[in-house]
């Protein structure tokens, strides 16, 4: 019976200890949402100082992108929590095994959303990029893991497209300058031997600039 009554009044002692905690993981959540939305989750916490039971202010201290922050309850003392925090990351994720020297696609890769402690991301056209090594699918892919890689090159042939309205000519020519995706480069023609613009649209391939 006394065993008993010693566990009922640990247990009964207990209590305020975890609605303080339900109530301080509520509030840090709800300053949290307040500024950055759903953009940060709450992964754990930790009471630097004691916190003062008639606080008056609140003050939240987070950068973004940051794994660690503070909230500081503040009176004549002032209570620290330190924060651990998962950001929401856009991270490139493959659809598939990708093989070393492989380049990057939207047939072999796919954007998605996580979180994380510090965001990386890959902001550039995936196209830029060939594999360093080999990917397992389904794994997240880091800048390491990749070398950029020139789509045109330099005195290489070029697939040319051109269109306007109904018209549409594909023809080879002669890449001058080298260029990623999107990048406009100039291209010898091998009709007149005559400089055109274009824009790098994949691979070895150049749409005409109007």
């Amino acid at each position: 019976m006394k065993c008993y009554l010693r566990r009922l009044i640990y247990a009964v002692s207990l209590l305020p200890l975890i609605t303080l905690s339900l109530d301080l993981e509520s509030l840090i959540k709800e300053k949290l949402k307040k500024r950055f939305g759903n953009e940060v989750k709450l992964k754990s916490y930790e009471i630097l100082t004691k916190i003062p039971e008639d606080y008056k202010s609140v003050e939240l201290k987070v950068y973004k992108n940051h794994p660690r922050g503070f909230i500081y309850f503040k009176n004549k003392k002032v209570g620290t929590v330190r924060l651990n925090l998962l950001w929401k990351c856009e991270v490139l994720v493959s659809k598939r095994d990708i093989n070393p020297g492989e380049r990057l696609s939207k047939i072999n890769v796919e954007r998605r959303e996580i979180y994380l402690g510090r965001c990386k991301q890959i902001k550039e056209p995936v196209e830029n990029f060939i594999s360093k090594r080999f990917i397992k699918k389904g794994e997240v892919i880091k800048r390491r893991d990749l070398k950029k890689d020139f789509l045109v090159k330099r005195g290489e042939k070029v697939r040319v497209y051109y269109e306007k309205g109904n018209l549409f000519i594909v023809f080879d020519g002669k890449a001058l300058d080298n260029g990623f995706m999107n990048e406009n480069v100039r291209v010898l023609s091998p009709f007149s031997d005559r400089v055109i613009r274009g824009k790098v649209i994949g691979e070895g391939a150049v749409k005409i600039l109007d």
